[in-house]
């Protein structure tokens, strides 16, 4: 069984403690006000040998009340003892430590029981939990910024928030995000008149509704100077209404080719930003539509004078690649001066086939990373965010080394890559160090990914010029 002190948490830790603890312990390096707390990993060993007692039964669903008593006989780590008393001595508190040994034997066990009637394969991947030493919180609440109001909303949920509470939560909610990729929901409670941060979670949408909780509403801080990066940074869109973001260009999506419903889009679009718009179709592949898409796409780049490039329709093979390509170029839409005839690239063929389509010829390959880390993985892009382990990253991160994305760029292709995983900090890495040309970020990720960028090339950039 170990401990580990938050402030002592690395990179290597992530996969043991998963990534919401990893993340609080990140912003605690940051230098942000995080409160003094211990993760305690479960004793996985102790709890193997008495579910081994009883999987041989024909169903342990049958021993639960035999499990929990021998679960609950665990005596009490010696490491954990010490090294708790030292902690709470430090901080003045005083902790019923049988108590709290109880209490987190209740949480495992529950947790366990949740697993074995899920009928899950693996029972010992238990959460590690969060020990937290603190004599008083005077007050406590959640907060987050929407993207989509603009501005940062504090719930408070126990005591009160002045404006200058409020103000100290905002700052570490802007500083926080900066930080971390993902946006998140910060859980803040006051400690000695100091704002510090609890927990966090990845956020959605909104926190659940409250009504006996109180709600600041703060403005967004002032526009900063636009941080400049060597890769190009889209803003990944789909029809939202947003304010300026500031990318270098937009990706649109389109569900439906027909000239109004995309007029809608890009007036939404040209309300915040005029920029080099990717038409990227994601609708079902057929003649009809193939041909309503050309003269689309025709219309707004001749006649409004758009400036805008052209994603083809997902093809399969290489005969309907250039049967495409001949039919969009009989209409004027092929390579010329300003005008790129981009490839999808959302399938594993689409890499192993890498060759013929490069002999076909096109300007940039876009790579839906969400489609692929699904066929490798067989993991959904929101559950692979939850919990990015090593055991997906790696099969992905091994595909683009060796199966044609580096080809791509050694070819001097334009590689866009797009998708909500793009925001798993150790593929970006990847994407960037190899010499990607742009990444798609999402409205609520786009901010947060251009400081990563910036910083990971200032990093690299420095490297280079010390070796």
């Amino acid at each position: 069984m170990q401990i580990l002190p938050l402030r002592f948490i690395h990179d290597f830790d992530k996969k043991t403690i998963g990534v919401n603890l990893f993340n609080l312990a990140k912003l605690n390096h940051f230098g942000l006000p995080v409160v003094e707390s211990v993760i305690v990993l479960p004793p996985t060993d102790l709890i193997k040998k008495i579910i081994d007692k009883y999987s041989s039964h024909k169903t342990i669903s049958d021993n639960m009340g035999n499990l929990k008593l021998e679960l609950f006989k665990l005596k009490m780590p010696e490491a954990f003892d010490v090294h708790l008393n030292s902690s709470q001595s430090k901080h003045k508190v005083v902790v019923n430590l049988e108590k709290l040994w109880r209490d987190l034997l209740q949480k495992w066990y529950s947790e366990l029981v949740s697993k074995i009637e899920r009928q899950e394969k693996i029972f010992l991947n238990l959460t590690p939990q969060q020990v937290i030493f603190s004599s008083n919180f005077s007050s406590f609440g959640a907060a987050f910024f929407d993207e989509d109001k603009g501005h940062v909303v504090i719930k408070v949920d126990e005591g009160k928030a002045d404006f200058k509470v409020s103000e100290e939560i905002e700052n570490l909610v802007i500083a926080g995000n900066k930080k971390l990729i993902l946006p998140q929901i910060y859980y803040w409670v006051e400690e000695e008149r100091k704002i510090k941060i609890i927990k966090l979670s990845p956020f959605t949408q909104s926190l659940e509704e409250n009504t006996q909780a109180k709600e600041f509403v703060l403005p967004a801080p002032k526009k900063m100077q636009v941080k400049k990066t060597a890769t190009k940074l889209l803003l990944d869109y789909s029809g939202e209404v947003l304010p300026d973001l500031n990318p270098d260009a937009v990706l649109l999506h389109l569900e439906n080719p027909d000239v109004e419903k995309i007029a809608g889009q890009v007036n939404k679009i040209l309300q915040f930003r005029d920029c080099t718009i990717i038409f990227h179709p994601n609708f079902v592949n057929s003649k009809e539509q193939n041909l309503e898409y050309a003269k689309s796409f025709l219309f707004f780049r001749n006649k409004k004078n758009l400036n805008c490039q052209i994603v083809l329709p997902e093809t399969f093979s290489k005969d309907e690649f250039l049967n495409l390509k001949r039919d969009y170029a009989a209409l004027g839409i092929y390579s010329k001066g300003g005008l790129k005839i981009w490839k999808q690239f959302s399938c594993v063929a689409d890499f192993l086939n890498l060759q013929d389509y490069l002999d076909a010829g096109f300007d940039g390959a876009s790579v839906d990373l969400d489609k692929i880390v699904e066929i490798l993985t067989g993991i959904e892009a929101e559950l692979f965010l939850s919990d990015p382990r090593k055991d997906w990253i790696n099969p992905v991160e091994k595909f683009f080394k060796e199966f044609g994305y580096l080809k791509l760029i050694k070819n001097n292709k334009q590689v866009l890559v797009s998708g909500k995983t793009i925001a798993c900090e150790e593929l970006l890495n990847f994407f960037i160090k190899s010499g990607v040309w742009g990444i798609a970020g999402l409205p609520n990720t786009i901010n947060a990914l251009r400081e990563h960028v910036s910083f990971l090339e200032k990093t690299l950039a420095r490297t280079k010029r010390i070796g």
